[in-house]
């Protein structure tokens, strides 16, 4: 009677095995490895791109991975960016370094359509907050997807590096140009978010007021 022989494993294989862990776990962010990443807090929450992996949001070296002054909360900053476009009350295009330019759709926040009423004054207030030309910090939410289904980076707006809930995208709630908006899981900031928005509408400041 012939028995099974347990194979010989050599130094070769177990390199051979390591190699190939390390590309499952690195290279390809859609395996369903990057969900250990995310129960550790490394990962974007989103679209299965781990944080260590700038490359795979289309940033190139645009993206800078969170030093150890950086909020928790934080899976991506990216820095020095330059609005070259104000789209939309709560759209933006930047160029963020060597990455080209990028579309930014603020987390938390929806301003009116176009041709709707106080679309064009939500544009104008989110072109003062973020003038074109100036430099501004992006810095995704663990909690939320790296990019929505358009392709537009999901991000919070700072023009003074990254400073928690005081945002460009909470300054335009508090100046009553949008409403609260949650996709999927809550942001970071809802609580102050929707807190801005109370005060807008009870001030009865922009759509609160005009709509």
């Amino acid at each position: 009677m012939k028995f099974f022989r347990t194979p010989k494993v050599g130094i070769a294989d177990i390199v051979v095995l390591v190699f190939l862990g390390w590309a499952v776990w690195f290279v390809v962010p859609s395996v369903p490895g990057w969900a250990w990443d995310r129960a550790r807090g490394w990962a974007t929450g989103g679209e299965g791109v781990p944080s260590f992996q700038p490359w795979a949001h289309g940033f190139g070296n645009g993206a800078a991975l969170p030093g150890a002054g950086t909020p928790g909360w934080v899976s991506l900053v990216v820095q020095d960016a330059e609005v070259v476009r104000v789209v939309d009350g709560d759209t933006l295009d930047v160029d963020p370094p060597d990455a080209g330019v990028q579309r930014v759709r603020l987390i938390g926040v929806d301003t009116p359509e176009r041709g709707r009423c106080w679309a064009d004054r939500a544009t104008v207030a989110l072109a003062d907050l973020a003038p074109v030309g100036t430099r501004v910090t992006l810095a995704q939410d663990r909690s939320q997807a790296a990019r929505d289904r358009y392709g537009r980076l999901l991000a919070y707006v700072y023009t003074a590096g990254v400073d928690g809930p005081d945002s460009v995208n909470r300054a335009l709630l508090a100046g009553g140009h949008g409403r609260v908006l949650v996709v999927g899981r809550a942001p970071r900031f809802l609580a102050e978010f929707r807190a801005a928005e109370r005060g807008a509408r009870r001030a009865g400041l922009g759509v609160w007021g005009a709509c």
